[in-house]
């Protein structure tokens, strides 16, 4: 597997230095997953984030089985409690598993300590998350019905 290629191609590490991306997969820990098992729970401690290799995840609203959103190969879910960096990181969606699953795992802390090492990886990975939420909230204000302000 060509973790490095996998991660340049997700929105995430999109444009990040081939040095950098190595150091990222050095990182990244393989997990798979059969059909039904959770990635993680809702209420649970997030300490990592994911991005698919092949298969399909449902994040699921708590207390439910109400599907919020999938996410598929060459995606990446459970990075919002990383930017989030409350003291508390809590999940509040379910993860599981629709078909069998092959993930990486990448944790916040190896995450963090890489960001911290090398300020060009910070600046590519934050400028692209940035760019996301941007873009998820340009598609988001045609729909609402209230101002904000």
């Amino acid at each position: 597997m060509d973790v490095p290629g996998l991660l340049e191609k997700t929105h995430l590490f999109h444009g990040v230095a081939a040095d950098d991306l190595q150091a990222v997969a050095q990182v990244a820990a393989p997990v798979s997953l059969a059909v039904g098992e959770a990635v993680y729970d809702s209420g649970s401690a997030a300490d990592a984030l994911y991005l698919m290799e092949i298969g399909t995840v449902e994040m699921r609203a708590r207390g439910g089985e109400q599907v919020l959103a999938t996410y598929g190969s060459g995606q990446v879910f459970g990075e919002v409690p990383f930017f989030g960096r409350s003291a508390e990181r809590t999940r509040v969606s379910r993860a599981v598993a629709r078909e069998h699953c092959s993930l990486l795992r990448i944790a916040y802390a190896d995450l963090e300590r890489l960001l911290t090492a090398r300020p060009a990886l910070a600046a590519a990975v934050y400028r692209n998350a940035c760019l996301f939420v941007t873009q998820a909230l340009r598609e988001l204000m045609p729909h609402m019905q209230r101002p904000y302000f």
